[in-house]
């Protein structure tokens, strides 16, 4: 085989790899066979374009942990009303965002993203819900619904997480709402 095909090949094989379409343990037996067990030049190539994705990864995560801080913050310390809709609505488009943007640019697990947004519209709906009406069972409710649209997302989606952490946030709605 002439030594472009074979380099065409290896980029192939490391593009399977990179992006999970074949198990890692067949790609490694594959790059194996077609570099005649000398992998070190091509593992030195894909070994720095991993240290480049992770530290971007890194950061979207941790910028993303901040979002629901930073929301509980806002909506708490700013006094004005139309400027804590404003920041809210802000800080959600923000969580959708990175949300979108883990979904399609990266290989993370993206349930934690989709549970800042989750959180975000919780805490969101029910402060506006609480300071515009003032009605405590209503606010119950509404907690109590969104929890239960949680755990059927977790069924319908088969996420472990997104179930446990809509029956906390059910029981603790019923136990406030009862005791």
């Amino acid at each position: 085989m002439t030594e472009n095909r074979t380099n065409i090949i290896i980029k192939e094989i490391q593009h399977w790899k990179k992006n999970k379409l074949l198990p890692s343990h067949y790609c490694d037996f594959l790059l194996a066979l077609y570099t005649q067990g000398d992998t070190t030049n091509f593992i030195e190539e894909s070994d720095e374009q991993s240290d480049q994705i992770s530290k971007y990864n890194v950061f979207l995560i941790s910028s993303n942990f901040f979002l629901l801080p930073a929301t509980f913050l806002g909506l708490y310390f700013i006094d004005f009303s139309s400027v804590q809709l404003t920041f809210s609505l802000i800080m959600l488009l923000m969580a959708i965002g990175y949300y979108i943007v883990l979904r399609k640019k990266t290989n993370i697990n993206i349930t934690y993203s989709f549970i800042v947004v989750l959180c975000i519209f919780l805490f969101i709906s029910l402060y506006f819900i609480q300071s515009w009406f003032g009605v405590l069972l209503l606010t119950i409710i509404v907690a109590g619904i969104q929890c239960l649209i949680w755990v059927s997302l977790g069924l319908y989606l088969k996420n472990k997480v997104l179930i446990v952490l809509g029956s906390i946030g059910l029981l603790v709605s019923l136990f406030y709402a009862f005791f």
